[in-house]
């Protein structure tokens, strides 16, 4: 036997519902004789009559009951296939693999994907926290759909998308001598910074890379005291006094009320950071991964725009 045409299938239980071939034809949209050769082939496939045709209108055989039981199976799957693929062609249903680094999850980025999913219930983003360069690279190796990272190292054949203003920070403990004198908006020169024992990030932060750079450009060398892989782990040996640090803002200003720890931003230029959105070819994201793009874009330009206003 063939394979089953759905369209025949169909033209059954269009049939069978409405107890005639031209009203069958109507229901479908069909000429009542294409219809009822759908049926005849089938028939002729099977080796049995489906319908039993008399002056007043057609009824199911024994057999034909048994075929618009399955028939009524198979065009529900079917549906219910075709449904689910345009659920997930236009974003309402799917899953999202999403690399991100730490400082966007301390920024703004809980709070959109919050937003999003109120709004995307069938959609599940799979978050993946992961230092700068691993995140990029999952996103550069086809392992994440989208990337949130800082603008530094990233490879040009991801496109990428501003996010999120995030400027690098340095912080100490409260009272330290690097913030003396100095007003709460003021910002510091990284080369006055350097004179300080320093607690750096490792595992591929980008903000250390930044900061190696930096000093190597003004050949100043860096008094490394510690080296840890959390920002947590720097915030508590800074505030316990043990050197000073570089984060970005959004590791700064939500945790100075937690830690015994002070700050201000940097004011070199390559400090003036950005977190943000990055993809290989769009053409290669599903419908729920473009749908959370366009979700966090939108939201990074109300906040720009708030912003402005304020």
């Amino acid at each position: 036997m063939r394979r089953l045409d759905v369209l025949s299938l169909r033209c059954v239980l269009a049939v069978q519902h409405t107890g005639s071939i031209a009203s069958a034809g109507d229901q479908l949209g069909m000429a009542a004789s294409a219809v009822s050769k759908r049926i005849s082939d089938l028939e002729a496939e099977i080796g049995f009559p489906i319908f039993a045709r008399s002056n007043r209108g057609v009824v199911p055989t024994a057999v034909g009951e048994a075929v618009i039981e399955r028939a009524r199976r198979i065009v529900e799957l079917t549906d219910g296939f075709t449904a689910d693929l345009a659920e997930f062609a236009e974003g309402t249903r799917g899953e999202v693999r999403l690399s991100v680094v730490s400082a966007a999850l301390a920024g703004p980025l809980a709070d959109d994907l919050r937003s999003f999913e109120k709004h995307h219930p069938l959609v599940h983003v799979m978050l993946m926290e992961r230092a700068h360069r691993e995140a990029v690279r999952m996103v550069a190796d086809g392992l994440c759909d989208l990337g949130i990272s800082a603008d530094h190292q990233i490879p040009a054949d991801l496109e990428r998308h501003d996010y999120a203003d995030d400027p690098v920070w340095v912080i100490g403990p409260r009272g330290h001598s690097l913030f003396e004198g100095r007003r709460a908006e003021e910002k510091i020169a990284f080369a006055d910074t350097l004179q300080h024992d320093i607690i750096s990030l490792a595992g591929g932060a980008s903000i250390e890379a930044m900061i190696v750079n930096a000093a190597a450009m003004i050949d100043h060398p860096i008094r490394k005291h510690f080296e840890v892989t959390r920002h947590d782990s720097l915030r508590r040996l800074v505030e316990a006094g043990l050197g000073i640090g570089f984060i970005r803002e959004s590791g700064v200003t939500r945790f100075v009320k937690v830690y015994r720890i002070d700050g201000r931003p940097l004011s070199d230029d390559w400090a003036m950071r950005r977190l943000c959105i990055m993809r290989r070819d769009s053409a290669l994201l599903g419908g729920a991964a473009k749908a959370l793009e366009s979700h966090l874009l939108e939201a990074a330009a109300a906040r720009t725009k708030a912003g402005r206003k304020s």
